[in-house]
């Protein structure tokens, strides 16, 4: 019959981590897929408040276009 000190040198040591090894680059992987989706996402983001910015940004620009008073030319020379 063995001994207990005997038995636990039978059994193999805990598996050592790596973190060099494929569960790293996993991470790694994950990690850059989800930096490329987070910046699709806020391209698409700035792409869809684009429009609707560019048409309220004209909308002043014409508003306020027609209450600039036009001078005619004329009125810039002064004659002496």
């Amino acid at each position: 019959m063995l001994s207990s000190r005997h038995a636990s040198c039978t059994n193999p040591p805990p598996p050592v981590v790596d973190l060099q090894g494929p569960l790293w680059k996993q991470t790694a992987r994950v990690q850059d897929m989800l930096s490329i989706l987070a910046c699709f996402g806020l391209w698409c983001l700035v792409l869809s408040l684009s429009a609707p910015l560019g048409l309220v940004t004209e909308w002043l620009w014409y508003t306020r276009k027609d209450k600039i008073k036009k001078i005619h030319r004329s009125e810039l020379w002064v004659e002496e």
